[in-house]
């Protein structure tokens, strides 16, 4: 399975998604974790975005969604530190699982991929 990776430098999990500028994309696969692509991308949040008020959530921005989720569309899973809730909810409806972490790549089991794992959490430490 192909799997997202909000990453800085291809080596952990440790970018927020509306933050991160670029997807690492692996295969897990039969006990392996196989580097495929950088993929690039503008982040989600600018640097100075409104939070709608009364609340600290930020707008929905359809446009720049729109184009990250084409340059993730064909992941099965992405790994990311934090993400929105309206940004998991719409990754989630297009067949996108999302599992929120911090840790080494090498830290994820590659079965994880596969199965739910809602209740793992891997850390760094």
């Amino acid at each position: 399975m192909k799997v997202a990776i909000c990453s800085s430098d291809g080596l952990k999990v440790d970018m927020h998604f509306g933050k991160t500028r670029a997807f690492y994309i692996y295969d897990f696969n039969d006990g392996q974790r196989i580097p495929i692509d950088k993929r690039e991308v503008e982040k989600y949040s600018p640097i100075k975005t409104e939070v709608m008020e009364g609340t600290n959530v930020h707008p929905f921005l359809n446009d720049k969604f729109n184009v990250i989720y084409n340059s993730i569309k064909d992941c099965g899973k992405i790994f990311t530190t934090a993400i929105g809730d309206t940004p998991r909810k719409k990754l989630e409806e297009k067949g996108i699982e999302v599992e929120v972490c911090m840790c080494d790549i090498n830290w994820i089991p590659t079965d994880h991929a596969i199965k739910n794992s809602s209740n793992n959490k891997y850390f760094l430490s």
